[in-house]
């Protein structure tokens, strides 16, 4: 992480840090977090949190999630005025990562969870760049000369556990690196999202929109969603499979139990061969560009074969895979390939310089990054700004239909006010080889 070499002057340090429970776009308590340095500038960050599990979302047994995130946030506030803001308080502001270091020991401590010291870590660069007189996203460049607005995958329909599992397939999205540009990408994607709510409409499903905001599902079978959005890429004006097309996050892992895979548009329950079968139609019947967590964490064998069969044309990425840590990233280059990109979650990082270590690992082994929010967010524009300072090329919030993931996509606009329009990551970003996915809908 590059950071601008302060002028001369009195060193800056971390005068106040302070925690404040707000709430999250699911309707439950989050940590806001509020930093203030010596020289009065002060940043903001909200934690994120998310509906798919991991082991700081867990309610205690017998315990609602509204109760069990309540607890945490009252539990992390009160470290954080008993312990983190003494221990921080007098710090060097410019120190991200010594401060990132100590908030790393929270989590052995037992004081913080990964999601509040993200937003402690995020909050401290927001109140250095406020101090430098720079956007969040120039402070972390430090250089901003080479910055570049993130490739969108924009959610059209939701599934999993943001739309109460009404169908497994978490998120299927649409991407266009074909599009020329960080505002043309979000104007076609939002076309596309209103095609497909008005097939909904004229079919006479009834449609509300998941945690993401991607469109409720009512579909019999992912087939039949698949066809739905990839007939809506055709009137983009884009070639479908090469400069517009689908991505998927399956979460593969809310549907594996038992050794088997169990989807409800299934007769019965699919191995990892039955599985893979499945996904590798997916694959090749539609114009797909990007596949995530396709199978289950824990089921290696079908992910180095489908990077074997596909890896060289269509993007595969790890999230439940890697959990945002770079040494699980970095371990992966000893092992079969098993995906081309990786997903990152600063709430699973847990700081900064851990997001960073994480990009850098994937980075090594030569692959695709994209970084993302939770089902659990906020109003919280920092999330676009970490995507263009740290140079990650892919960014995955939700839908635009939600106007917390609008506000990212929006800061995305503002940003790109101040950058040519060839500051677009497109096509370079995605790991597509040359090869054309099939196109079976239209």
């Amino acid at each position: 992480m590059k950071q601008p070499t302060p002028h001369a002057r009195a060193v800056v340090t971390i005068a106040r840090v302070h925690g404040r429970a707000v709430w999250s776009s699911a309707g439950l308590p989050t940590l806001e977090v509020e930093l203030t340095l010596s020289d009065g500038a002060h940043g903001r960050a909200i934690a994120q949190s998310g509906l798919s599990g991991g082991h700081t979302d867990t309610p205690a047994p017998g315990e609602s999630a509204f109760d069990s995130h309540r607890r945490r946030v009252a539990a992390a506030i009160g470290f954080i005025d008993r312990s983190l803001g003494a221990a921080l308080h007098g710090r060097p502001a410019l120190q991200q990562a010594e401060a990132d270091a100590l908030l790393r020991a929270c989590w052995r401590d037992g004081g913080l969870a990964h999601a509040h010291t993200a937003a402690v870590s995020t909050a401290l660069a927001a109140a250095c760049a406020a101090s430098a007189g720079v956007a969040p996203w120039a402070y972390l460049m430090g250089d901003p000369a080479g910055a570049r607005l993130p490739l969108p995958a924009i959610e059209i329909v939701s599934g999993g556990a943001a739309a109460d599992f009404r169908a497994d397939i978490q998120d299927i999205m649409v991407v266009c690196p074909g599009a020329g540009s960080y505002t043309a990408a979000l104007d076609v994607a939002a076309q596309v999202y209103q095609r497909v709510r008005g097939q909904w409409a004229r079919r006479g499903w009834n449609a509300g929109v998941g945690e993401k905001g991607g469109l409720w599902p009512a579909y019999e079978s992912v087939e039949q969603a698949l066809d739905l959005v990839s007939n809506a890429l055709h009137a983009s004006g884009l070639a479908p499979g090469r400069d517009i097309g689908l991505a998927l996050d399956c979460a593969a892992d809310t549907f594996h139990r038992h050794g088997n895979y169990h989807l409800q548009d299934r007769p019965g329950p699919l191995d990892g061969d039955a599985m893979f079968e499945l996904v590798q139609r997916w694959l090749t019947d539609y114009p797909i560009l990007s596949i995530e967590d396709p199978f289950a964490s824990c089921d290696l064998a079908p992910y180095a074969r489908l990077q074997r069969a596909l890896g060289d044309r269509v993007q595969i990425m790890g999230d439940d895979l890697h959990d945002s840590a770079a040494p699980a990233i970095a371990a992966a280059s000893e092992l079969p390939a098993l995906c081309n990109a990786t997903l990152l979650k600063p709430a699973k990082a847990g700081t900064l310089t851990d997001l960073v270590a994480a990009r850098d690992a994937a980075r090594a082994n030569g692959w695709g990054v994209a970084l993302a929010g939770r089902s659990g967010d906020s109003e919280d524009i920092l999330a676009m700004h970490l995507a263009v300072g740290l140079g990650i090329g892919q960014f995955k919030i939700g839908a635009l239909a939600r106007s917390e993931r609008a506000a990212k996509y929006n800061e995305g606009l503002r940003i790109a006010e101040q950058l040519p329009p060839s500051a677009f990551a497109a096509h370079a970003e995605l790991r597509t080889g040359s090869g054309t996915p099939g196109a079976r809908a239209g």
